[in-house]
């Protein structure tokens, strides 16, 4: 996977667009998971699913997309490129493609596993003046 900020000499070109060499199989099923999740995190315009002929794309032995965040020709744009926050958005978006695209079950490295079947879960409960002594809380599914 390479991951590129586009440019281009009118600003108003914007958006996001991912490529695969050809059209079908594994890199354009791949290809296809990058940009839905992409849109999903950043919400800019979505320039679709292409291929082309970059060497990049065509010169590996594996399969290969290209993907196009955003561009940092374009204000809006070069403003989820710059901020640490929306980078961090792109790469969780990254991750889920490729967890789907090889059926792994979601999981972001750092952040705690959401608890299987029944549990405790221990916390404190916090209202205006701090800690309430004795407080419960119940969870429902």
């Amino acid at each position: 996977m390479s991951i590129h900020s586009n440019a281009f000499g009118d600003p108003s070109a914007n958006g996001t667009e991912t490529f695969s060499l050809v059209g079908t199989g594994t890199a354009a099923q791949l290809r296809n998971l990058v940009q839905n999740e992409m849109i999903s995190a950043w919400g800019l315009t979505n320039r679709g699913n292409k291929t082309a002929n970059f060497a990049v794309l065509r010169d590996t032995a594996a399969p290969a997309v290209l993907h196009e965040l955003a561009f940092i020709t374009n204000a809006p744009d070069a403003q989820k490129l710059g901020s640490p926050t929306e980078r961090q958005k792109a790469a969780v978006a990254h991750l889920r493609a490729i967890q789907r695209h090889y059926n792994i079950a979601p999981y972001v490295p750092g952040t705690p596993t959401q608890p299987a079947g029944e549990g405790t879960i221990t916390a404190r409960v916090l209202d205006d003046l701090g800690p309430v002594a004795g407080a419960t809380v119940e969870l429902d599914d």
